[in-house]
């Protein structure tokens, strides 16, 4: 969910650069499908679409996800041993996971922290992986998107800037 964002329009260039397919839900659909499909989004889907598991579903053809980011709600779309990956907590409320994921569908949740991977990855693993999406920028296969650039005397304009909401970009 939230295909958009910043961390959802690397997740989609990046399964691009894997061959991995994706389903990109976003508030609207109408307005966004175009840019997120140019970045390489297979499916984009609007939140809000009525029952949007069971709509959605129908247009995978059966095929159900392995992963899905940041929504409780997409785990009734995933395959039975797929995983949940949360790496945002803005609202600070506590996921509600309903036991039936756990038990029948066997849905694992894995969480991840940025900050935290990098106090604790092999420096190796992180000049890696920084190696790899420095390559991809370089080439311009991942690609952000910036609304305004400012000067650091207008540091103020940038924050009140950054602090607003649908901007088109960093």
């Amino acid at each position: 969910n939230a295909a958009n964002s910043g961390v959802g329009r690397c997740i989609i260039q990046l399964a691009r650069e894997m061959g991995v397919k994706t389903v990109n839900f976003v508030r609207r659909p109408d307005e966004l499908r175009d840019e997120l499909t140019a970045l390489g989004a297979d499916l984009v889907v609007g939140e809000d679409d009525g029952d949007v598991v069971k709509n959605t579903l129908a247009r995978l053809d059966g095929k159900r996800p392995v992963l899905a980011s940041n929504a409780v709600r997409l785990m009734d779309m995933l395959a039975p041993g797929g995983s949940m990956v949360t790496y945002g907590a803005m609202s600070r409320k506590s996921i509600k996971v309903p036991n039936g994921f756990l038990i029948f569908k066997g849905i694992k949740l894995e969480g991840l922290w940025v900050t935290q991977w990098l106090k604790n990855a092999p420096v190796s693993e992180i000049e890696a992986a920084y190696d790899k999406l420095a390559s991809l920028m370089a080439a311009g296969r991942l690609k952000q998107a910036v609304d305004t650039v400012y000067p650091l005397s207008d540091v103020r304009k940038a924050v009140e800037k950054a602090q607003e909401e649908f901007r088109s970009g960093k």
